[in-house]
């Protein structure tokens, strides 16, 4: 559905509420907007738990490494090539993890960063005094426009939400 919202921002002394300012939204459907913001958040979800991941999968590689080492410095001054491989093996696990949760913390930066832009869209549809939204591929004309509005306003004038 092609949507358009134009928001408007009404002057302080503005005549008869004239709005100073009038504005086509940069993404002119709320519930798209929200609908995105609901899509990047099930992102976050899925990248945080990629991250809790390699993170158990790092400790547990830690514990080995630090095992391995002692089992190598037990050794003293004849370790066996069987420990000194032990070691390697378990360090280039926990590289490798590490590695992981690097990646993870630049994705999750990236996501922090989408999430800021989808709620700043929101919020800057929110953000004006008044909001009109309309389907486009509906309402083609501006005599349809104009009757959408009039019925609108006279729902307000009759449901008591405003005072004349």
């Amino acid at each position: 559905m092609a949507s358009i919202q134009l928001n408007a921002t009404l002057g302080t002394t503005g005549a008869y509420g004239q709005p100073n300012s009038v504005s086509i939204a940069g993404k002119a459907d709320p519930a798209a907007a929200s609908a995105t913001l609901t899509a990047d958040s099930a992102t976050l979800t899925t990248d945080t738990a990629a991250l809790a991941t390699h993170n158990t999968s790092a400790t547990t590689h830690a514990a080995t490494v630090a095992s391995t080492l002692a089992t190598l410095v037990a050794d003293g001054a004849s370790p066996t090539q069987a420990h000194v491989t032990a070691v390697n093996n378990a360090y280039t696990a926990l590289a490798t993890d590490l590695t992981a949760i690097s990646t993870d913390s630049g994705t999750l930066t990236t996501d922090a960063a989408t999430i800021a832009a989808d709620a700043a869209v929101i919020a800057a549809e929110a953000g004006s005094d008044v909001a009109v939204s309309f389907n486009a591929t509906k309402v083609v004309t501006r005599t349809k426009l104009k009757a959408a509005l009039d019925s609108i306003l006279r729902f307000v004038e009759g449901s008591g939400y405003l005072t004349p």
